[in-house]
């Protein structure tokens, strides 16, 4: 049996430039530039020659390969930021081999050197494939193991992918391809790359030149002189904590550091960005092969509008329309060929656009989306930021098109005055002096950067429009006035317009955006007028395959204008308001521009909207409140609680009224609390939240903000001025956090322009500044003013070295301190000496100096903390002690009295006698009775001091107790075991990463009945062998109305013991989590015998929510039963398990529950 082997496509530089290297390496003559020939690589490991050239052609597996090579130099890469120049290349030249030297000088290998072993392991389903050539293997196929079948119906026809009609049983329930004929092969007259220039020409006639302006045909824009903005958008730890990670180019997205090698990939795009101009820029690029990378990562790119689907349309029929009539169906024969081969599928490309418009699409476009047609296939879907929780859990990564890039928006602004240079630079000169919505909005959305162009080219010397209604209305005013002035008649637009808003907003709420006669009844007098207008548009021009009377409005935004001016109508001023079209926070942000528009549009429907958000406020977001501002929400929900929060600043904005809006307390309930959260300055959300901050301020202090957050995570700030200027707008401040991540340009990390504003808030509390990534310098607290009410102080990962000492002699000023966090701020221990000095002038009850390298010097600071009476929490994690530091603090600890929290985590002594320093420390714990946490985890204390810890806490009223990584031992557990029953609090206890084994676990578990309110039990990385597991297993239920954690993960567990772990644990009623997770370096398999037990256990937690399984394999029914029983569970919202380890064949089984499952790379 023979198997294709494409090499190359897909690979990073790097890789491609070892394995040339490698080949390189070989001792063979070169042949002389300019010289091609045909490289033929059979089942021999030799690699025979032969002068005869001949055209690459795509081949079925069964035939031979036959590629020319050539030692012409590669082409340069083009990134979507550079100026096109020199000669394009087609795609067919740059899928020969021309660009590559070094393959022109193979010569014939040793015999006993495998050709696999020059390739990649991870084939085939490895992005790494080929350069354009394609080298055939020929296996014995009896060594092979048989390749799973899998059935799918597309356009219905029925297909099995991956198994030859030679393969399939006379029995079997699968129907081949052969069923229906021969698979239709690559070797037809119309190869592969006769189809790709086909495409190629199709692409550059149709989409090279865009027409934006519905009303001016003659304007022409010139995809490739756009260039676009992408970010990345990753999750991060804290909740809401959404990094971004700036992409240089476009195909950065298909090899993004820390990401997976991408399949389902959504571009989500902001109104008015026409994300249409990437849909065309892709294609285009491809086609004249300037993005290089895409050229040899993708033989066949198809860019797919649903708009232009009818719902009987099959893929193949969508595929067929792209290519010329003649060549039709011998094309789609040959492109079922290519996506049929498994080993072929995923060097194609589709671009999908409209799923906004069209979310119901059903048939096999759904399916190729869902990745259950053509999994190793990339697909990309274009849809605007609105929340599609179907359609992201079929995603793998997530890309936001954030807007132009400066230098496009204005070549976009020359473009449209190119007999006018002077008036351009007057716009631009404009736009650089306003900071309203319209203005920092023009510089990210072509559609309102043409909508200025009209408005500048009217009248010059008109105010800009301060908001978004008042752009629009400008604009509909404008060419209203300029088609009676060249028609001559008196045309009534309002009684056009009334009804058109009607069907707009009809069409939102269905999720349709195509229309025809039938819904345009109530406008047919007015169809010509509108489209003359600009408003609507005729059907698709470059797809023929809706009927001649479809028409569209001419932009999404434009619809949700005439919609919002129509809502505006019909908004009562009295009364319930329950037959709005929202009346959830998710149906609300779906309607977000409509409800702009509305509100903008009418005053009165301004305080009737108002009003009705502040409703749904109080019916779904009010009860998260408090944990949406202490960032305690999952991820989702806090991203949808922060669009609702903007969503109101702005209609607030919007609003003709807003100062009569906030006297009449609309927005009571965001008065005292605003958050502002990964924006760009200046922004449409900057601006509006500058506006509500002013307003508020105005009128004094019962309704101004108290509490402001500035989050900018992972974001370009080059203007950082800007951002602490807000701060004049909130003289009442009381407390203020600001999260910079690695937000700031290296020339912007001077954290002095905080200096200034927040010594004008004079109510300031506390002030929580956190860096991430990079350090930021500069920051004098100048703010420290005399202040009866200054409590609190957070620094984190700020720069602070050498200048404590000046800080800290502003403490006298500050009598009501409380709290000072200074977490790796660079200090060292003269710092600290020089603060300790100062410390007895403010009732500190809480002190963090974690992170900081603060060696012996920390004995100083450590002896003035006995002065400290109200002290009720200290942290001195990972700070570089020495023994004398350690022994100071464990003679401080005598006169704590009122400290009840302790944490001593990561501070390894590099002493000989490192663990006796430790045994007076553990030793007078038991001098602080109020004592409720105690964490000295990696500090390699040792067994014998931690027993004397244990012994310790029996005088205390400690309930968490964090012991792990310290060589504790069997006697550790002892220890536990002979005192558990004087720790009456005991709530959690965390003795990972010992050296406990079955006995140490058998004594704790004798005594676990004493431990009645034992919530949280972590046992991981320890000696725990399956007979351990089981045992403990057999216990819990001593605990099983008040365990909420468990976690024995990393233990030496096989098969049998954690079969026997599910089996011998009864009823779990409070149990949350759950890890079973095997160990990283030596991961096990589960039959399907013992993954039912596990499926089984689940029916005994029903309050179970998240279930680890890390580093464990299982067989395709085991898995299946497992994921199954998962999607079953009532409250079950985590399932963790490594990607690499998913058996094959439940491909989409994981498409279905992509919502419950999360994975983790193996490795």
């Amino acid at each position: 049996m023979r198997r294709q082997l494409p090499i190359g496509i897909g690979q990073s530089r790097e890789t491609l430039q070892k394995r040339r290297k490698s080949l390189d390496s070989r001792t063979c003559p070169v042949e002389p530039s300019g010289q091609s020939r045909t490289v033929i690589m059979e089942e021999s490991p030799c690699l025979q020659q032969t002068s005869d050239k001949c055209h690459p052609v795509l081949l079925s597996p069964s035939l031979k390969i036959e590629a020319e090579v050539s030692s012409d130099s590669g082409a340069e890469v083009h990134s979507d930021e550079q100026e096109e120049g020199g000669q394009c290349l087609s795609p067919k030249s740059l899928a020969s081999h021309s660009s590559y030297a070094s393959l022109a000088s193979i010569s014939p290998m040793p015999s006993g050197v495998d050709l696999k072993s020059l390739l990649d392991d991870s084939f085939p389903h490895s992005p790494n494939a080929s350069l354009g050539q394609e080298f055939i293997e020929h296996t014995d196929s009896s060594s092979k193991p048989p390749r799973r079948a899998i059935d799918i119906l597309i356009g219905g026809e029925r297909f099995v992918l991956g198994q030859s009609s030679a393969d399939t049983s006379p029995h079997s329930p699968f129907r081949t391809y052969a069923d229906k004929g021969d698979v239709p092969s690559a070797t037809l007259d119309t190869s592969i790359h006769d189809l790709r220039d086909e495409l190629a020409k199709l692409y550059i006639k149709n989409m090279q030149q865009i027409t934006p302006l519905p009303w001016n045909n003659k304007f022409l824009v010139d995809v490739r002189d756009v260039s676009l903005h992408y970010e990345v958008l990753q999750e991060g730890k804290r909740p809401g904590d959404m990094h971004r990670v700036r992409l240089k180019r476009f195909e950065d997205v298909f090899e993004s550091k820390g990401l997976p090698g991408p399949r389902r990939i959504f571009f989500q795009c902001i109104p008015g960005v026409r994300k249409a101009t990437l849909l065309n820029k892709v294609p285009v690029e491809w086609s004249r092969g300037r993005w290089m990378f895409l050229v040899e990562r993708f033989q066949l790119l198809f860019s797919i509008n649903l708009l232009d689907v009818s719902a009987e349309d099959t893929l193949w029929d969508t595929l067929r329309s792209q290519f010329p009539q003649p060549l039709a169906s011998a094309s789609i024969d040959s492109v079922k060929a290519f996506l049929l081969d498994e080993e072929t599928q995923w060097s194609t490309l589709f671009l999908i656009d409209g799923y906004d418009e069209r979310a119901d699409i059903n048939g096999d476009i759904r399916k190729l989306i869902q990745g259950r047609l053509f999994p190793d296939s990339c697909v990309i879907v274009f849809a605007r930021p609105v929340h599609y929780p179907d359609l992201m859990q079929w995603m793998d990564t997530r890309v936001e098109i954030s807007g132009f890039s400066i230098r496009s928006a204005y070549r976009l602004l020359h473009n449209y005055f190119p007999d006018n240079p002077h008036k351009a630079a007057g716009l631009i000169a404009a736009l650089k002096q306003y900071e309203n919505v319209t203005a920092v909005d023009v510089k990210r959305t072509s559609l309102h950067i043409w909508l200025l162009c009209v408005l500048w080219d009217d009248n010059p010397k008109k105010p800009f429009p301060e908001t978004m209604t008042r752009l629009y209305s400008e604009f509909l005013s404008c060419v209203i006035r300029h088609h009676k002035e060249l028609t001559r008649e008196d045309v009534d637009v309002e009684a056009v317009l009334n009804p058109v808003g009607k069907i707009a907003m009809d069409g939102l709420l269905g999720k349709k955006a195509i229309f025809n006669l039938r819904d345009l009844e109530p406008i047919q007098d007015g169809i010509n007028l509108l489209l003359e207008l600009g408003i609507l548009r005729s059907g698709s021009k470059s797809l023929d395959i809706m009927a001649p009377s479809s028409l569209l409005f001419s932009h999404t935004t434009m619809q949700e204008f005439v919609a919002g001016r129509y809502l505006a109508t019909q908004l009562p001023q009295d009364g319930p308001h329950e037959h709005l079209p929202f009346n959830t926070v998710k149906d609300a942000l779906a309607l977000e521009n409509v409800i702009l528009f509305a509100c903008g549009t009418a005053a009165i429907a301004g305080k009737v909207i108002l009003s009705h958000l502040a409703k749904i406020y109080a019916d779904e977001l009010q009860e998260h409140e408090e944990a949406y501002y202490h960032e305690q929400l999952p991820t989702a929900e806090f991203e949808e609680f922060r669009s609702f929060v903007v969503l109101c600043l702005r209609c607030l904005y919007e609003s003709p009224i807003r100062k009569e809006l906030c006297q009449s307390c609309m927005l009571d309930f965001l008065s005292r609390r605003v958050r502002l959260d990964w924006m760009g300055v200046p922004s449409q959300e900057s601006v509006a939240l500058q506006c509500f901050l002013c307003l508020t301020a105005t009128e004094g202090p019962k309704s101004a903000v108290t509490d402001l957050t500035l989050s900018f995570h992972d974001y370009s700030l080059k203007k950082p001025e800007y951002l602490f200027n807000i701060l004049h707008y909130v003289p009442h401040l009381k407390n203020l956090t600001v999260h910079l991540g690695s937000c700031l340009e290296k020339e912007c990390e001077d954290l002095s322009l905080l200096d200034q504003p927040l010594g004008c808030l004079r109510e300031l509390c506390s002030v929580h500044i956190t860096g991430d990534a990079r350090r930021f310098t500069g920051l004098s607290f100048a703010f420290l003013k005399p202040s009866e009410s200054f409590t609190s102080i957070t620094m984190q990962d700020v720069q602070l070295g050498g200048r404590l000492a000046r800080v800290a002699a502003n403490f006298k000023y500050l009598p009501c301190l409380t709290t000072l966090k200074l977490q790796d701020c660079g200090l060292s221990g003269e710092d600290v000496t020089a603060m300790s000095e100062y410390l007895y002038h403010v009732p500190l009850e809480e002190l963090d100096v974690s992170f900081n390298e603060l060696g012996n010097e920390l004995s100083s600071l450590v002896n003035k903390l006995v002065d400290l009476p109200s002290l009720r929490i200290l942290s001195l994690c990972d700070v570089s002690p020495t023994f004398s530091t350690i022994e100071a603090i464990g003679k401080a600890l005598k006169h704590m009295n009122q400290l009840e929290e302790l944490y001593l985590a990561q501070n390894e002594v590099d002493a000989w006698n490192y663990r006796g320093c430790w045994e007076d420390l553990v030793q007078n714990v038991c001098y602080l009775p109020k004592l409720r946490v105690v964490d000295v985890s990696r500090c390699l204390i040792g067994s014998h001091n931690i027993a004397l810890l244990i012994k310790s806490l029996i005088q205390t009223m400690v309930q968490v107790i964090n012991i792990a990584y310290n060589e504790a031992t069997n006697e550790t557990m002892e220890a536990i075991e002979e005192n558990l029953v004087q720790l009456p609090y005991l709530k959690t206890l965390n003795v990972s990463g010992n050296e406990i084994s079955f006995h140490g676990i058998y004594y704790f578990g004798k005594a676990l009945h004493q431990a009645r309110n034992l919530t949280n039990l972590n046992v991981s990385y320890n000696e725990l062998a399956d007979v351990a597991v089981a045992d403990l297993a057999g216990r819990l239920h001593q605990v099983a109305g008040t365990l909420r954690s468990l976690d024995i993960s990393s233990n030496p567990i096989t098969e049998e013991g954690l079969k026997n772990f599910a089996s011998s644990m009864e009823p779990m009623l409070a149990l949350r989590q759950l890890n079973m997770s095997g160990a990283g370096w030596q991961s096990f398999h589960l039959s399907n015998e013992a993954a039912l037990v596990i499926a089984q256990l689940l029916g005994r937690l029903p309050s179970l929510v998240r279930l680890e399984l890390r580093w464990i394999t299982m067989q395709q029914d085991g898995f299946q039963a497992v994921v199954r029983a998962a999607m079953k569970h009532p409250k079950l919202q985590e399932l963790w398990y490594c990607r690499e380890k998913v058996p094959r064949g439940t491909e989409a089984l994981v498409v279905e529950a992509k919502k419950l499952l999360h994975f983790e790379d193996a490795n």
